[in-house]
């Protein structure tokens, strides 16, 4: 098994700050640690995924391609950013594609890992449904 990741390292990221020390321990063995050249893709649109990525440095472009194919680029995000966790959750295939823009190093939790933590920490889910919802607030908001 892989070193588990520092909790200080944990707290920094808002997905996990609430989070206390046993279930940061907890959740650090689950994690793996990856790291990207810049202009890499992590995964395609319409590709089936089972990871969470969470962006420890660097940045990532989340896009979208139309129809008639021009891409839409829809946010880039950047240390202590999450995504994928729409697949994550769903089993359903991503809504766009993730693509590096400089050398990124992220942390991954792959969904079978997700579900055993969820289950083990209830109170995780809690807090990924606030940060979900905020992000549905936040995108909506200049609708």
């Amino acid at each position: 098994m892989a070193n588990p990741v520092p909790i200080s390292v944990l707290q920094k990221i808002p997905l996990f700050a609430s989070l206390n020390e046993v279930a940061s321990q907890e959740l650090s063995t689950f994690l793996k640690k990856e790291s990207y050249p810049a202009h890499h893709t992590i995964f395609w649109i319409n590709e089936k995924g089972d990871h969470l990525y969470i962006i420890l440095e660097g940045k990532v472009q989340i896009s979208y391609t139309e129809d008639e194919g021009k891409e839409i680029h829809l946010n880039v995000l950047q240390e202590g950013s999450f995504f994928g966790e729409l697949s994550l959750i769903d089993n359903g295939p991503h809504s766009g594609t993730a693509r590096t823009t400089t050398e990124t190093t992220f942390l991954t939790l792959d969904r079978k890992s997700f579900h055993h933590f969820l289950q083990r920490q209830p109170d995780f889910g809690f807090s990924l449904l606030q940060v979900l919802s905020s992000r549905l607030r936040a995108n909506t908001a200049g609708m």
